[in-house]
């Protein structure tokens, strides 16, 4: 089924704009395959993280290449598939862990006039707080996640530096993936 999917969108083609739900989805279809052992089904995972043409934010790993590293581990027999090539400037991911009780902050800058948009997948049950800020402090969004993603989309009126941040309320150590554009 998980083969079945990824195979269906890689056939139609890099996405023209990334769609931070193939995004996640990449991220909960390679888990999905860890926790099979299977390689192919990680590869196709990996394809299509890379086909959305979302790349790692600065200071994070790259997860299609992680993904791939760990199918070749699994199946060295299974021959690996040319990695594609994202775009240059665009959607950027990363993986983080929310502490109890604590937050992650970061900047990311993001055009005038363009939509900006900021999701949130948490790896599991969770309490996270997805909140962003402008560069004076003004609050743009906050939206909870728990069980499922959380997002916050706005039109910026002028180019500038966002403030995002991750808080968990909870009192357990939280993964969690998030996406912007």
């Amino acid at each position: 089924m998980i083969a079945f999917a990824i195979a269906a969108f890689l056939a139609a083609g890099p996405a023209a704009e990334t769609d931070h739900g193939l995004v996640l989805r990449a991220m909960e279809l390679a888990a999905a395959a860890q926790a099979e052992g299977s390689a192919e089904n990680l590869r196709m995972a990996a394809r299509l993280l890379q086909a959305t043409g979302a790349a790692p934010q600065e200071g994070t790993p790259d997860l299609a290449g992680e993904w791939l590293a760990a199918a070749d581990a699994m199946d060295p027999q299974t021959e690996a598939a040319a990695p594609d090539r994202g775009r240059a400037v665009g959607p950027g991911y990363r993986r983080g862990v929310a502490t109890p009780a604590g937050a992650v902050e970061f900047s990311e800058i993001f055009y005038a006039g363009q939509s900006a948009t900021v999701s949130l997948q948490p790896t599991a049950e969770a309490d996270l707080i997805l909140q962003v800020t402008d560069s004076d402090g003004g609050e743009i969004c906050q939206r909870s996640a728990q069980a499922s993603s959380a997002s916050c989309q706005w039109i910026p009126a002028w180019t500038a530096p966002y403030q995002i941040t991750v808080r968990n309320t909870g009192a357990r150590e939280t993964a969690y993936y998030l996406v912007t554009n």
